[in-house]
């Protein structure tokens, strides 16, 4: 079993408990590091979490390797994955909270390289896009203005938000 670490959070109420995942420092800036065995964080469920929308989502991630779905950030309604093909997917739920959005960007990250993906919900214009280096990779309508399912569930890295799909 993995041993359970805080790392406070700079900016805000939402610490991070780290349960196998490790922080990496580099050239002063950190990240976090996930072995895809069981290794995750979790931000809790703060208010400043729970929002329905609108959303944006950015992160920068390293992929060793392509293994099947590895959850990068997870909130039930809303989440990143990097599929067996390593293509970033931006879901969500849909605002009755009866069923899944998924976008797939329409390339894979390169392993073992550094690449920065940014998913958005857009109530006012109606989409849901998903970036990758600074470049939009797709995008399709989203008309029901809510994001469902995203008060009662904490934030995940590393993992889906059950417990299964580590990356």
């Amino acid at each position: 079993k993995h041993t359970s670490e805080q790392v406070r959070d700079q900016a805000g109420p939402n610490h991070l408990s780290l349960h196998g995942a490790e922080v990496v420092e580099e050239g002063g800036r950190g990240s976090l590091e996930f072995s895809g065995d069981e290794a995750y964080a979790v931000g809790g469920n703060g208010v400043t979490l729970r929002g329905s929308g609108p959303l944006t989502i950015s992160m920068w991630i390293r992929p060793a390797t392509a293994s099947g779905n590895g959850y990068l950030i997870s909130k039930y309604g809303w989440n990143i994955y990097l599929g067996g093909d390593l293509v970033p997917r931006f879901e969500s739920r849909s605002a009755k909270n009866d069923a899944w959005n998924t976008l797939a960007a329409k390339q894979s990250l390169p392993p073992a390289t550094w690449s920065h993906v940014a998913a958005v919900f857009d109530p006012a214009a109606k989409a849901m896009l998903v970036y990758v280096n600074g470049k939009l990779s797709a995008q399709q309508p989203r008309t029901d203005g809510a994001l469902g399912a995203t008060a009662a569930h904490p934030l995940h890295l590393g993992r889906y938000n059950h417990g299964t799909q580590f990356f």
